[in-house]
Protein backbone atom coordinates (compact mmCIF):
# COMPACT_ATOMS: atom_id res chain seq x y z
CA UNK A 1 0.00 0.00 0.00
CA UNK A 2 3.05 2.35 0.55
CA UNK A 3 4.53 1.92 -2.38
CA UNK A 4 1.04 2.44 -4.41
CA UNK A 5 0.94 5.61 -2.26
CA UNK A 6 4.08 6.95 -3.66
CA UNK A 7 3.13 6.24 -7.17
CA UNK A 8 -0.12 7.92 -6.98
CA UNK A 9 1.53 10.97 -5.46
CA UNK A 10 4.06 10.42 -8.63
CA UNK A 11 1.43 10.24 -10.76
CA UNK A 12 -0.71 13.54 -9.21
CA UNK A 13 2.36 15.90 -8.94
CA UNK A 14 3.20 15.52 -13.29
CA UNK A 15 0.12 15.55 -15.11
CA UNK A 16 0.39 12.22 -17.18
CA UNK A 17 -2.32 12.41 -20.57
CA UNK A 18 -2.80 9.00 -21.91
CA UNK A 19 -5.86 8.03 -24.48
CA UNK A 20 -7.01 4.61 -25.65
CA UNK A 21 -8.63 5.26 -29.09
CA UNK A 22 -6.23 8.72 -30.04
CA UNK A 23 -1.96 8.81 -30.26
CA UNK A 24 -1.55 12.34 -28.50
CA UNK A 25 2.28 11.84 -28.65
CA UNK A 26 1.53 13.08 -32.28
CA UNK A 27 0.85 16.43 -33.77
CA UNK A 28 -1.36 16.77 -36.17
CA UNK A 29 0.78 16.38 -39.03
CA UNK A 30 2.59 13.28 -38.16
CA UNK A 31 -0.96 11.81 -37.67
CA UNK A 32 -2.02 12.71 -41.02
CA UNK A 33 1.84 11.61 -42.41
CA UNK A 34 1.00 7.96 -40.82
CA UNK A 35 -2.45 7.47 -42.47
CA UNK A 36 -1.31 8.14 -45.81
CA UNK A 37 1.24 5.91 -45.19
CA UNK A 38 -0.47 3.48 -43.83
CA UNK A 39 -2.92 3.80 -47.00
CA UNK A 40 -0.22 3.12 -49.16
CA UNK A 41 1.32 0.10 -47.15
CA UNK A 42 -2.70 -1.41 -47.05
CA UNK A 43 -3.10 -0.86 -51.14
CA UNK A 44 0.24 -1.95 -51.92
CA UNK A 45 0.58 -5.03 -49.26
CA UNK A 46 -3.33 -6.87 -48.82
CA UNK A 47 -1.39 -9.01 -46.57
CA UNK A 48 -0.21 -6.01 -44.08
CA UNK A 49 0.37 -6.56 -40.42
CA UNK A 50 0.27 -2.80 -39.65
CA UNK A 51 -2.51 -4.08 -36.81
CA UNK A 52 -0.63 -6.49 -35.04
CA UNK A 53 0.32 -4.11 -31.92
CA UNK A 54 -2.78 -2.64 -31.84
CA UNK A 55 -4.99 -2.72 -28.68
CA UNK A 56 -8.79 -3.23 -27.95
CA UNK A 57 -9.18 0.25 -28.30
CA UNK A 58 -7.40 0.33 -31.71
CA UNK A 59 -5.10 2.59 -30.72
CA UNK A 60 -1.34 1.37 -32.10
CA UNK A 61 1.36 2.16 -29.26
CA UNK A 62 4.06 1.38 -31.09
CA UNK A 63 3.91 4.27 -33.65
CA UNK A 64 3.52 6.44 -30.54
CA UNK A 65 6.53 9.35 -30.48
CA UNK A 66 9.41 7.41 -28.40
CA UNK A 67 10.33 10.92 -27.29
CA UNK A 68 6.99 11.90 -25.23
CA UNK A 69 6.32 8.05 -24.42
CA UNK A 70 6.85 8.34 -20.72
CA UNK A 71 6.34 4.84 -19.46
CA UNK A 72 8.12 2.95 -22.59
CA UNK A 73 10.79 1.42 -20.40
CA UNK A 74 8.52 0.16 -17.79
CA UNK A 75 6.56 -1.85 -20.35
CA UNK A 76 9.22 -4.03 -21.31
CA UNK A 77 7.39 -7.04 -19.54
CA UNK A 78 4.01 -6.21 -20.89
CA UNK A 79 6.14 -6.08 -24.37
CA UNK A 80 7.58 -9.52 -24.15
CA UNK A 81 4.40 -11.48 -23.43
CA UNK A 82 2.42 -8.85 -26.24
CA UNK A 83 -0.27 -7.97 -23.77
CA UNK A 84 -0.70 -5.36 -26.32
CA UNK A 85 -4.44 -4.79 -24.43
CA UNK A 86 -2.79 -3.60 -21.61
CA UNK A 87 -0.09 -0.79 -23.09
CA UNK A 88 -1.27 2.42 -23.50
CA UNK A 89 1.14 5.52 -23.52
CA UNK A 90 1.71 8.02 -20.64
CA UNK A 91 2.62 11.45 -21.98
CA UNK A 92 3.48 14.37 -19.71
CA UNK A 93 1.95 17.85 -20.85
CA UNK A 94 0.10 21.19 -20.51
CA UNK A 95 -3.31 20.45 -22.61
CA UNK A 96 -5.52 22.96 -22.37
CA UNK A 97 -8.86 23.17 -25.07
CA UNK A 98 -11.04 26.51 -25.13
CA UNK A 99 -14.33 26.07 -27.26
CA UNK A 100 -16.19 29.00 -28.41
CA UNK A 101 -13.50 31.13 -29.70
CA UNK A 102 -14.42 33.97 -32.39
CA UNK A 103 -12.46 35.82 -34.44
CA UNK A 104 -14.65 37.70 -36.63
CA UNK A 105 -16.94 35.36 -38.40
CA UNK A 106 -14.70 32.46 -37.46
CA UNK A 107 -16.34 30.08 -34.62
CA UNK A 108 -13.02 26.97 -33.56
CA UNK A 109 -11.97 24.97 -30.56
CA UNK A 110 -8.44 26.67 -29.05
CA UNK A 111 -6.60 23.22 -28.56
CA UNK A 112 -3.65 23.62 -27.14
CA UNK A 113 -0.61 20.55 -25.93
CA UNK A 114 2.74 21.35 -24.93
CA UNK A 115 4.67 17.58 -24.74
CA UNK A 116 7.83 16.82 -22.85
CA UNK A 117 10.23 15.04 -23.71
CA UNK A 118 11.17 12.06 -21.36
CA UNK A 119 15.03 12.09 -22.35
CA UNK A 120 18.13 14.21 -20.14
CA UNK A 121 14.82 15.17 -17.34
CA UNK A 122 15.78 16.61 -14.67
CA UNK A 123 15.08 19.77 -12.79
CA UNK A 124 16.21 23.51 -13.04
CA UNK A 125 19.84 23.62 -12.49
CA UNK A 126 20.67 19.92 -12.07
CA UNK A 127 19.53 19.36 -15.78
CA UNK A 128 21.22 21.78 -18.33
CA UNK A 129 22.41 21.76 -21.67
CA UNK A 130 23.14 18.41 -24.04
CA UNK A 131 23.65 14.52 -23.17
CA UNK A 132 25.84 12.33 -25.16
CA UNK A 133 22.78 11.02 -27.76
CA UNK A 134 21.81 14.80 -28.65
CA UNK A 135 19.19 15.34 -26.36
CA UNK A 136 18.62 18.65 -24.43
CA UNK A 137 17.04 19.24 -21.29
CA UNK A 138 13.70 20.76 -20.61
CA UNK A 139 12.68 19.78 -24.26
CA UNK A 140 9.11 20.65 -25.17
CA UNK A 141 7.12 20.91 -28.25
CA UNK A 142 4.44 23.24 -28.61
CA UNK A 143 1.47 22.63 -31.01
CA UNK A 144 -1.29 25.07 -31.51
CA UNK A 145 -4.24 24.15 -32.93
CA UNK A 146 -7.27 25.49 -34.50
CA UNK A 147 -10.64 23.16 -34.75
CA UNK A 148 -13.00 24.64 -36.83
CA UNK A 149 -16.96 23.75 -36.63
CA UNK A 150 -17.16 22.29 -39.81
CA UNK A 151 -14.28 19.89 -39.41
CA UNK A 152 -11.39 21.77 -40.61
CA UNK A 153 -8.21 21.50 -38.77
CA UNK A 154 -5.07 24.18 -38.06
CA UNK A 155 -1.88 23.50 -36.63
CA UNK A 156 1.44 25.43 -35.90
CA UNK A 157 4.35 23.59 -33.97
CA UNK A 158 7.25 25.50 -32.23
CA UNK A 159 9.73 23.47 -29.68
CA UNK A 160 12.13 24.54 -27.04
CA UNK A 161 14.93 23.18 -25.27
CA UNK A 162 18.23 23.69 -23.17
CA UNK A 163 21.09 25.68 -25.22
CA UNK A 164 22.52 22.34 -27.07
CA UNK A 165 26.10 22.64 -25.56
CA UNK A 166 27.36 20.57 -22.89
CA UNK A 167 27.05 23.12 -19.56
CA UNK A 168 26.26 22.94 -16.12
CA UNK A 169 25.28 25.69 -13.78
CA UNK A 170 25.85 23.70 -10.63
CA UNK A 171 23.90 25.15 -7.23
CA UNK A 172 25.60 26.82 -5.11
CA UNK A 173 24.27 29.68 -2.19
CA UNK A 174 23.88 32.25 -4.35
CA UNK A 175 20.79 33.37 -6.35
CA UNK A 176 22.47 32.92 -9.56
CA UNK A 177 24.59 29.89 -10.18
CA UNK A 178 28.03 30.37 -12.16
CA UNK A 179 27.49 29.00 -15.75
CA UNK A 180 30.55 26.31 -16.47
CA UNK A 181 30.83 25.30 -20.22
CA UNK A 182 32.57 21.99 -21.41
CA UNK A 183 35.87 23.66 -22.63
CA UNK A 184 35.77 20.12 -25.27
CA UNK A 185 33.97 22.46 -27.79
CA UNK A 186 34.54 19.28 -30.43
CA UNK A 187 32.90 16.96 -28.27
CA UNK A 188 29.76 19.55 -27.25
CA UNK A 189 29.83 20.21 -31.38
CA UNK A 190 29.43 16.75 -32.34
CA UNK A 191 26.57 16.21 -29.72
CA UNK A 192 24.80 19.26 -31.14
CA UNK A 193 25.15 18.12 -34.81
CA UNK A 194 23.40 15.19 -33.18
CA UNK A 195 20.11 17.52 -31.76
CA UNK A 196 20.27 19.37 -34.76
CA UNK A 197 20.01 16.07 -36.87
CA UNK A 198 16.94 14.80 -34.92
CA UNK A 199 15.01 17.95 -34.89
CA UNK A 200 15.90 18.68 -38.90
CA UNK A 201 14.25 14.97 -39.60
CA UNK A 202 11.31 15.77 -37.18
CA UNK A 203 10.60 19.33 -38.34
CA UNK A 204 12.04 20.33 -41.65
CA UNK A 205 11.50 20.07 -45.43
CA UNK A 206 13.10 16.93 -46.92
CA UNK A 207 13.26 18.45 -49.89
CA UNK A 208 15.36 21.35 -48.33
CA UNK A 209 13.04 24.04 -48.96
CA UNK A 210 12.89 25.53 -44.77
CA UNK A 211 14.82 24.06 -41.94
CA UNK A 212 14.77 24.93 -38.13
CA UNK A 213 15.02 28.51 -36.71
CA UNK A 214 17.06 28.69 -33.71
CA UNK A 215 16.07 31.94 -31.88
CA UNK A 216 18.44 32.47 -28.72
CA UNK A 217 17.10 35.12 -25.95
CA UNK A 218 20.09 35.14 -23.64
CA UNK A 219 21.90 38.20 -22.49
CA UNK A 220 24.98 39.24 -24.48
CA UNK A 221 26.67 40.20 -21.34
CA UNK A 222 28.33 38.68 -18.65
CA UNK A 223 28.07 34.44 -18.46
CA UNK A 224 25.14 34.32 -20.17
CA UNK A 225 27.03 36.41 -23.26
CA UNK A 226 29.65 34.00 -23.09
CA UNK A 227 26.93 30.65 -23.16
CA UNK A 228 25.50 32.42 -26.10
CA UNK A 229 28.81 32.94 -27.92
CA UNK A 230 29.76 29.48 -27.33
CA UNK A 231 26.13 28.37 -28.59
CA UNK A 232 26.68 30.76 -31.91
CA UNK A 233 30.16 29.29 -32.84
CA UNK A 234 29.10 25.69 -32.05
CA UNK A 235 25.85 26.40 -34.70
CA UNK A 236 28.30 27.94 -37.29
CA UNK A 237 30.36 25.24 -36.78
CA UNK A 238 27.50 22.82 -37.31
CA UNK A 239 26.50 24.58 -40.19
CA UNK A 240 29.83 23.50 -42.16
CA UNK A 241 29.56 19.87 -42.19
CA UNK A 242 29.06 17.77 -45.03
CA UNK A 243 25.86 17.06 -44.84
CA UNK A 244 23.47 19.18 -47.18
CA UNK A 245 20.59 19.13 -44.31
CA UNK A 246 22.46 20.34 -41.49
CA UNK A 247 22.60 23.60 -44.06
CA UNK A 248 19.01 24.44 -43.50
CA UNK A 249 19.62 26.46 -39.95
CA UNK A 250 19.44 29.73 -38.97
CA UNK A 251 20.84 31.71 -36.06
CA UNK A 252 19.10 34.48 -34.63
CA UNK A 253 20.63 36.34 -30.97
CA UNK A 254 17.97 38.40 -29.81
CA UNK A 255 18.59 39.83 -26.46
CA UNK A 256 15.32 39.78 -24.60
CA UNK A 257 16.32 42.08 -21.30
CA UNK A 258 17.99 44.56 -23.38
CA UNK A 259 15.31 45.03 -25.49
CA UNK A 260 12.52 45.52 -22.96
CA UNK A 261 15.18 47.71 -21.00
CA UNK A 262 15.02 49.76 -24.04
CA UNK A 263 12.11 53.06 -24.45
CA UNK A 264 9.46 51.33 -25.52
CA UNK A 265 9.68 48.36 -23.29
CA UNK A 266 7.75 45.03 -23.58
CA UNK A 267 6.40 46.38 -27.35
CA UNK A 268 9.90 46.19 -28.57
CA UNK A 269 9.67 42.56 -28.92
CA UNK A 270 8.01 43.11 -31.65
CA UNK A 271 10.97 43.85 -33.65
CA UNK A 272 11.80 40.52 -33.91
CA UNK A 273 9.16 39.97 -36.12
CA UNK A 274 10.91 41.41 -38.79
CA UNK A 275 14.43 40.03 -38.78
CA UNK A 276 12.87 36.23 -38.90
CA UNK A 277 9.36 37.21 -41.44
CA UNK A 278 10.50 35.51 -44.40
CA UNK A 279 11.79 32.13 -42.64
CA UNK A 280 8.39 32.47 -40.55
CA UNK A 281 6.56 32.59 -43.97
CA UNK A 282 8.59 29.57 -45.59
CA UNK A 283 8.11 26.98 -42.61
CA UNK A 284 4.44 27.35 -42.94
CA UNK A 285 1.55 26.19 -41.26
CA UNK A 286 -0.52 22.46 -41.22
CA UNK A 287 -4.32 22.85 -42.28
CA UNK A 288 -6.70 19.62 -43.26
CA UNK A 289 -10.14 19.88 -44.78
CA UNK A 290 -12.84 17.97 -42.86
CA UNK A 291 -12.47 15.30 -45.73
CA UNK A 292 -8.64 14.75 -44.51
CA UNK A 293 -7.02 16.61 -47.72
CA UNK A 294 -4.07 18.43 -46.04
CA UNK A 295 -4.10 21.63 -47.94
CA UNK A 296 -0.72 23.15 -46.08
CA UNK A 297 2.05 21.34 -44.86
CA UNK A 298 4.16 23.22 -42.47
CA UNK A 299 7.84 22.52 -43.35
CA UNK A 300 10.01 24.10 -40.81
CA UNK A 301 9.79 25.04 -37.30
CA UNK A 302 11.32 27.61 -34.46
CA UNK A 303 13.59 26.47 -31.93
CA UNK A 304 13.50 29.40 -29.05
CA UNK A 305 15.83 28.91 -26.05
CA UNK A 306 16.88 30.98 -23.07
CA UNK A 307 18.83 29.91 -19.99
CA UNK A 308 15.89 27.76 -18.40
CA UNK A 309 13.28 27.67 -21.55
CA UNK A 310 10.61 29.01 -19.27
CA UNK A 311 9.50 32.57 -18.89
CA UNK A 312 11.49 34.82 -21.84
CA UNK A 313 10.96 31.70 -23.88
CA UNK A 314 6.79 31.28 -23.80
CA UNK A 315 6.49 34.90 -24.43
CA UNK A 316 8.08 34.93 -27.97
CA UNK A 317 6.51 31.58 -28.84
CA UNK A 318 3.16 33.35 -27.85
CA UNK A 319 4.46 36.01 -30.39
CA UNK A 320 4.54 33.58 -33.33
CA UNK A 321 1.84 31.54 -32.24
CA UNK A 322 -0.74 34.56 -32.27
CA UNK A 323 0.80 36.03 -35.61
CA UNK A 324 0.06 31.93 -37.07
CA UNK A 325 -3.32 32.04 -35.70
CA UNK A 326 -4.16 35.60 -37.94
CA UNK A 327 -2.36 34.06 -40.76
CA UNK A 328 -4.61 31.25 -40.84
CA UNK A 329 -7.76 33.13 -40.93
CA UNK A 330 -6.38 35.66 -43.07
CA UNK A 331 -6.61 38.31 -40.93
CA UNK A 332 -2.64 39.54 -41.38
CA UNK A 333 -2.10 42.08 -43.52
CA UNK A 334 0.89 40.74 -45.46
CA UNK A 335 1.70 44.47 -46.44
CA UNK A 336 3.06 44.94 -43.06
CA UNK A 337 5.74 43.40 -41.15
CA UNK A 338 4.36 43.92 -38.13
CA UNK A 339 0.79 42.55 -39.50
CA UNK A 340 -1.17 46.21 -39.01
CA UNK A 341 -1.02 45.17 -35.44
CA UNK A 342 1.19 45.14 -31.88
CA UNK A 343 2.88 42.30 -31.92
CA UNK A 344 1.39 41.87 -28.04
CA UNK A 345 -1.94 42.10 -29.08
CA UNK A 346 -4.69 41.41 -31.34
CA UNK A 347 -7.90 43.59 -31.89
CA UNK A 348 -9.72 40.85 -31.15
CA UNK A 349 -10.16 41.54 -27.13
CA UNK A 350 -12.54 38.74 -26.40
CA UNK A 351 -10.11 35.94 -28.02
CA UNK A 352 -6.85 37.77 -26.59
CA UNK A 353 -8.02 37.36 -22.85
CA UNK A 354 -8.45 33.80 -24.18
CA UNK A 355 -5.25 33.37 -25.50
CA UNK A 356 -3.03 35.30 -23.30
CA UNK A 357 -4.74 33.22 -20.54
CA UNK A 358 -3.80 29.97 -22.32
CA UNK A 359 -0.36 30.63 -22.92
CA UNK A 360 -0.04 32.04 -19.11
CA UNK A 361 -0.99 28.57 -18.50
CA UNK A 362 1.28 26.60 -20.49
CA UNK A 363 4.13 28.94 -19.07
CA UNK A 364 3.27 28.28 -15.55
CA UNK A 365 2.75 24.53 -15.81
CA UNK A 366 6.35 24.34 -17.86
CA UNK A 367 7.81 26.14 -15.11
CA UNK A 368 6.26 23.60 -12.52
CA UNK A 369 7.82 20.81 -14.12
CA UNK A 370 10.91 21.82 -14.81
CA UNK A 371 11.80 24.60 -11.87
CA UNK A 372 9.62 22.83 -9.32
Amino acid sequence: DQYLAYLEKGLAEHNFFYSYDCDITHTQQRLAKMRISSKENSNSNSNSNSLVFKNKHGLNWRQADTRFFWNRDIISDLVSCQADNWIVPFMNAHIESRPDCRIDDENFTLLFISRRSRFNQGCRFIKRGIDNEGNVANFVETEQMLLHKDGKINSYVQIRGSIPIIWQSHVHMKYAPEVAIEPNSKKSIECAALHVKSILDIYSDPQGRSGVLFVNLIDKKKEQGTLGEAFQQCIDEVKTMTSNRLHAVDYVWFDFHAETKKKGGWKNLGSLLPKVETIFNDQKHFAMNNDGNVISWQIGCIRTNCMDNLDRTNVIQSLFARRCILKQLNKLDDSNNNGGMDALNTPYIAFEKIYKTVWTNNANAISNYYAG
